[in-house]
């Protein structure tokens, strides 16, 4: 069957299929539908076969009882009946049985009602072994013959057959007089100059691409192009970072500074990593290039924090 004429007997099976749920077929619809049925079985791959049809089956006739005799009942019992049957005692049986409740158990004395067991329900200090004396230390070793048997001295000292030899003094050398010095006057010497204390202030710059720089800034210019940290070890250059990839740099006090007072506009600063950060604004202007904020309440030795206005992805006042 190829395919055009599969899809027209599908049709019309379809067809028939319908019509026979709403008025009854004629004989020649529903052999037409039998027809297409099988041959629709035979072209789909994979379809079940057409269930098998009798033809002209015979009736069964009930069989009538002979005259007088009532017809045998057929008792089915429930599966819980014959589990209960199943499992009937005879009066024998029952008789040796008895209730128990928990009242009517003897106590453990073995598990004790409040304290766990451990290693002291097991051992007692009478297992504990005695101390030896050193009356019953042993004089000789043996083998399993009773022969004597020669040991070596550090082995019997081992064992506690001999005492170890006691440790000679060092014999005492008398040095001979040295002859008499004049000590010479200590030479004036002069403190070393004291090392200059750090550039800048102790700040963290925090990178939109991830990860913090740590180090100094010594004069921050808000618009420059880059920002020179300063390392920790004066003799070693500076680290410089664009402007633009900055997420925000949080800066500590300074020697001699004053922490910031939180003066300001409150707000919650969320950023383009989408962390938040709450605090109070002294210099926020909608639209501005940047913010300042300082963090309520402060944790560490965190004084300020200063944010890029490429940085800030929403801002919510309170």
């Amino acid at each position: 069957m190829d395919a055009a004429a599969a899809y027209d007997a599908i049709n019309e099976f379809v067809k028939l299929a319908a019509a026979r749920r709403t008025r009854p077929l004629a004989d020649n619809q529903k052999a037409r539908m039998q027809l297409l049925d099988e041959g629709l079985r035979d072209a789909i791959q994979g379809a079940h076969p057409a269930p098998k049809r009798l033809s002209n089956p015979a009736p069964v006739k009930p069989t009538t009882p002979a005259h007088g005799v009532a017809p045998a009942k057929i008792e089915v019992k429930k599966a819980s009946q014959a589990l209960d049957q199943a499992l009937e005692l005879s009066l024998k049986d029952k008789s040796k049985l008895s209730s128990i409740t928990a009242d009517m158990l003897p106590k453990s004395s073995y598990t004790p009602p409040a304290v766990p067991t451990f290693m002291a329900d097991y051992y007692s200090d009478a297992l504990v072994p005695a101390r030896i004396s050193t009356a019953d230390l042993p004089v000789q070793a043996v083998d399993s013959e009773g022969q004597t048997v020669d040991l070596d001295r550090e082995v019997r000292v081992l064992l506690g057959l001999e005492r170890p030899a006691e440790p000679q003094a060092a014999p005492v050398v008398q040095a001979a007089a040295a002859p008499a010095v004049r000590a010479a006057a200590p030479r004036a010497t002069t403190p070393a100059p004291a090392a200059p204390p750090p550039k800048g202030v102790q700040a963290i710059v925090h990178i939109i691409a991830g990860g913090t720089l740590r180090g100094r800034i010594d004069g921050f210019a808000p618009k420059a192009a880059e920002l020179n940290l300063l390392h920790k070890d004066p003799s070693r250059p500076a680290k410089t970072v664009p402007m633009r990839e900055i997420l925000a740099i949080f800066f500590g006090l300074g020697r001699g500074e004053t922490p910031s007072e939180p003066m300001g506009t409150a707000m919650v600063v969320k950023l383009v990593n989408d962390r938040d950060v709450r605090g109070i604004s002294p210099d926020y202007s909608e639209g501005g290039d940047a913010l300042t904020i300082v963090p309520t309440p402060k944790r560490g030795s965190v004084d300020r924090i200063w944010i890029p206005a490429g940085a800030v992805k929403a801002i919510e006042l309170l």
